[in-house]
């Protein structure tokens, strides 16, 4: 049986869309300077409220720079596609140098996110994939079913950052056979994450003692538990991602940019949030086309929506975040 013609063909698409994939240094370097700039601010103000024993304040400052810091860290993933600043390697050095002071594994990542690419709504060995399959489903029992029925609250307020870090190396090393740069990958993080842990912590030592004698091991534990207050935090932004952009529409199409385009869910937002996740709530876009920079993401997805829309078909998404987490967690629970 002939398969039917996709409503918009890949050469179409891909000259639709060929003028948004140039990608300029510049917005990404904004991006970065602004946001470091804040993490430095919070940062300062958190680790000052804990000197001075202001545990309200700490607890106020740890969380809004987890949160801020999650925002950071989203724009490692445009340093793996090279279209944060175009310069590939800034880019890959960059992205490690926002990664390893807070423990993320982000070398790993990026041959894990790679392999999602091409396995994306095709291949059940995603490693990124959170929607279980039928068989997955009616093997589990106990507490595995409910897992699976309430998959997005265990991930965000169980596994949190730490159980995303522990997954991701597990896929990793369980993929290395897919990809020949993975097990150079994961060494490179435990070396350099124990490395800048270890800097970081004589750092805060000898700062602690220069400012008082004898609290230098008070600063090492300050800055001990607001990495506990970042990786909560982190946590949370990361597996909301995970969930939102893909749970519920697993499933291969007639070509590859179908089935990228239709696996993914996009999210109708307001320019914060927008920004926040750094334009990847236009989620069918990027799958499609990951050489789309973020800021031109929102213009690749009006085109895209215009070449579907001209066809009748209606892309997936959703109103708001909070419409998307709803979303999800309906589809979970349905299970």
């Amino acid at each position: 049986m002939r398969m039917m013609e996709p409503p918009v063909s890949p050469s179409e698409l891909q000259d639709a869309l060929r003028r948004f994939q140039d990608t300029s240094p510049w917005p990404g370097v904004t991006q970065i300077v602004f946001r470091l700039a804040g993490v430095a601010i919070l940062l300062s103000w958190a680790l000052a409220t804990w000197w001075n024993g202001q545990m309200l304040g700490f607890w106020v400052a740890g969380t809004v720079l987890g949160f801020w810091y999650a925002s950071f860290l989203i724009l490692t993933h445009d340093a793996i596609h090279h279209t944060l600043t175009g310069w590939r390697r800034f880019d890959d050095f960059a992205a490690r140098a926002m990664s390893w002071p807070v423990l993320w594994v982000h070398a790993t990542y990026h041959e894990v996110h790679l392999l999602h690419h091409r396995m994306n709504g095709a291949n059940p060995l995603d490693p990124e994939r959170v929607q279980p399959t039928p068989e997955e489903l009616a093997q589990a029992r106990g507490l595995g079913r409910v897992r699976l029925r309430h998959q997005m609250i265990w991930d965000m307020l169980l596994r949190g950052g730490l159980g995303l870090i522990l997954e991701t190396l597990m896929k990793g090393w369980s993929l290395r056979a897919q990809a020949p740069k993975m097990v150079r990958a994961i060494v490179q993080d435990l070396v350099g994450i124990a490395s800048v842990a270890a800097g970081m912590q004589v750092a805060a030592y000898f700062i602690g003692e220069h400012l008082e004698p004898g609290r230098g091991g008070q600063a090492m534990l300050g800055l001990a538990v607001l990495w506990l207050f970042m990786e909560r935090a982190i946590g949370i932004v990361m597996y909301v991602r995970k969930h939102v952009e893909h749970y519920g529409l697993w499933g291969e199409r007639q070509h590859f940019f179908e089935t990228q385009v239709h696996a993914c869910r996009n999210v109708g937002t307001n320019r914060l949030m927008s920004w926040f996740f750094n334009q990847l709530n236009f989620h069918s876009v990027h799958h499609a086309f990951p050489r789309v920079p973020f800021y031109q993401l929102e213009a690749a997805h009006r085109e895209l929506t215009r070449l579907y829309g001209e066809r009748g078909v209606v892309l997936p998404e959703a109103r708001g975040y909070s419409g998307a987490i709803l979303d999800v967690l309906k589809l979970a629970w349905s299970h």
